[in-house]
């Protein structure tokens, strides 16, 4: 019987440990305009009770909304190209012609700054510069 303990789980999530079960309910109830409420802030990906869950302790992430999403997608393909002209002017720097390293850095750093900002993160380029020259 000890075998099948040891044995390799090959489906399904890892169990959770005893002290992370959830063992106690609580129940609430809702009129059906206030549930449907809820229902407009919960995630697809995610079920009313987790985001409830979430809500009380604290913990619900920040909601981003589509049109900043969007503007994300096209930002990254923008800093896709804009890597590659680095790429492509470091290649011209490496033949002999004259770098425009400060240039590109500015504009990437600028980009960056600003995708941030549109998924409401508060660190900017240079703070993780920062952090990294720290350690």
């Amino acid at each position: 019987m000890d075998d099948a303990f040891q044995r390799k789980r090959n489906h399904g999530p890892a169990p959770r440990l005893a002290n992370e079960l959830r063992k106690i309910r609580v129940s609430v109830f809702f009129t059906e305009g206030e549930f449907a409420d809820i229902c407009s802030r919960v995630p697809a990906a995610s079920r009313p009770s987790s985001h409830i869950r979430q809500a009380v302790l604290g913990k619900i992430p920040k909601q981003i909304p589509e049109l900043n999403k969007k503007a994300w997608v096209e930002l990254a393909r923008a800093a896709a190209n804009l890597n590659q002209i680095a790429a492509r002017l470091n290649m011209l720097h490496q033949s002999g012609l004259p770098m425009l390293e400060a240039e590109v850095a500015v504009v990437q750093v600028e980009l960056s700054n600003f995708r941030n900002q549109l998924i409401g993160s508060t660190t900017t380029m240079a703070d993780e510069e920062d952090d990294e020259s720290d350690a």
